[in-house]
Order: C-alpha cells, then structure tokens, then sequence
C-alpha cells in the first residue's frame, strides 16, 4: 500500500490539471501564474507553462526548452512536443526545420507511451494539422482523430483536458479542409455559451492571422 503523504500527492496532482485548465478557459493569467508556482509535478508544471505560453505568446518561455525529457511521461513529452512545434513557427531556415523534427520526435515517443490520454491524441492531432504535409501532416486524420476525441470527452471527461476544446480543434482541422461540417460544428460550440478562450478562437482561428 502506498504511504498516506504519496497518495495525498497523487490525489493533489489528479485534480491539478483541472485548475490549469479552467484558468486558461476562462483567461485567468495570474492563477496560472501562481498554479506554475504552486505545480505539485513536472507534469502540473509543464501543462501551467504550455498554457501560459498559449495565453501571452511569450517568447521567452520557448527559449530556454529542453530538448528532451528522457525520464518522460507520455503527456509530459507530448507539452513539450507542442512547445517545440510553436518554437519552431518563430524562426526561420535550418532552426525552424530542426526546432519541427525535435517536435514531432517527441510526439512520436509520446504516443507510444500513453497512446490513450487524451491530451496526448489532442497535441499529435494539432501537430497533424500544422506540420508540413513532407513530415508526415495529414489534416484529414487530424479531423478524425478530434472528432473521435471530442466525442469520447462528452462521455468520459479527462483530467486537464475539456471537451469543448477538443471540439474547437476539430471545427479547425474541418475547417482548413473546407468541410461543410465546419459551420454545424462552429455553430453547437456557440450554441453552448463557450469559455472567452474558445470564443476568441472562433473569432480569430490560431494559423489564420
């Protein structure tokens, strides 16, 4: 049986992810501030950081990655794929090229250590969506997978990862497709009165600027 101060710890962890994602739904910049701070593990740590980054588009958060976390959980690997591939969206020539393979190695590895957290799904998905078609991008599986996911959240919600953004994801990758679906998917979204970050994706679409 494990000792009552690891369990408090796991239990602590379990729902830690939650508070980052409901602070980054709804915009909150200095709780995620003080949730980076107050992270109980790397993983909490990394998230809080992702999402941050996702906010504000500090630069300076991507300039001091690792460039790789061998000791890695398959969601801590998949953050810092996706913190790699927008590192890579800020430069130009051979960093951009290196900065994307360095991403899409991580996600690689991540998959294949927790093919079923949804976060994982959710970054390999997006990583689909924007790499270059040369390193394997795909937007039609991109939207199969969100699709998938989206659905499977509305039934079983994961820890740190909301089904309303799953669904956004999947109104994009239909989207940039030109799908007919896009418009239906856009429209239940609205319909059901979405968090500021979710309606200001709506509005103004990451990669369309």
């Amino acid at each position: 049986m494990l000792p009552t101060a690891v369990l408090a710890a796991l239990s602590l962890s379990a729902c830690y992810a939650d508070r980052v994602d409901h602070a980054f739904l709804h915009e909150e910049i200095s709780r995620l501030e003080q949730l980076e701070r107050d992270a109980p593990t790397r993983s909490d740590s990394l998230l809080s950081a992702f999402r941050l980054y996702s906010l504000t588009n500090d630069e300076i958060r991507l300039t001091t990655l690792p460039d790789d976390l061998e000791d890695g959980t398959g969601r801590e690997l998949a953050i810092l794929s996706a913190m790699w591939g927008s590192r890579a969206r800020t430069e130009g020539g051979v960093r951009r090229i290196t900065s994307g393979l360095r991403s899409v190695g991580l996600i690689e590895r991540a998959k294949r250590l927790a093919p079923d957290d949804p976060l994982v799904t959710m970054i390999e998905a997006q990583s689909l969506l924007f790499r270059p078609r040369m390193v394997g991008g795909n937007a039609g599986r991109a939207a199969r997978m969100l699709e998938r996911l989206a659905n499977r959240l509305r039934s079983a919600p994961a820890c740190g990862v909301s089904g309303v953004e799953a669904q956004v994801w999947w109104w994009l990758s239909l989207r940039r497709r030109g799908a007919d679906q896009a418009e239906a998917v856009r429209a239940t979204i609205l319909a059901a009165a979405p968090p500021p970050v979710i309606a200001g994706f709506l509005a103004s679409p990451p990669g369309e600027d």
